[in-house]
Order: C-alpha cells, then structure tokens, then sequence
C-alpha cells in the first residue's frame, strides 16, 4: 500500500512547525510513508487565507497513485511508538 502524510505550515505556526514538523518526519520515514509539506510559497494568490492549502494536499492525493493519505497539523508531536495508522485503520 502506497501511503502519504501532508502537513501546512503557515507563518502563524513557524514555532511550532519547528519543534513538531521532525516527529512527523520522522514517522513517516518509520511507517514508509511520504511526507509533503505545504506553505505559503505553494499557496496560490487567489486563496484568502493558508487553510486553502488543506485542499490542494487533497487535490494532490487524488492526482497521485497514493492508496491513502493522512493529513496532520504542524503543531503536532508524533510519539515514537505510535504504531502504523493506515495498519490500524
């Protein structure tokens, strides 16, 4: 099963991005899944705010040969031992 994990960091969650983005990665890389991350330099100009990026991860995985997809926050800290959730789910 081919597996991807989109993130948006905005500017307003830089900080947190920082200190969370790495468990992200670093999950994905254990479960061997993908990861995308999406910003305002991907963002188009039309869009009135960065939560439009949340749809182009979706128009992303629709184009894609991914099987699932997984969208998680920039302010989100993945403990080590969390086990596979597309395993799970």
């Amino acid at each position: 099963m081919k597996t991807a994990i989109y993130t948006v960091i905005s500017k307003n969650a830089e900080e947190y991005a920082r200190l969370c983005v790495p468990t992200i990665v670093e999950y994905a890389k254990k479960i061997g899944s993908d990861f995308y991350v999406l910003n305002e330099q991907s963002a188009s100009e039309n869009y009135p705010t960065n939560h439009f990026l949340i749809y182009d991860s979706f128009r992303h995985f629709e184009k894609s040969d991914y099987d699932r997809m997984m969208f998680v926050d920039a302010d989100v800290i993945i403990n080590p031992i969390t086990p596979n959730i597309f395993e799970e789910f």
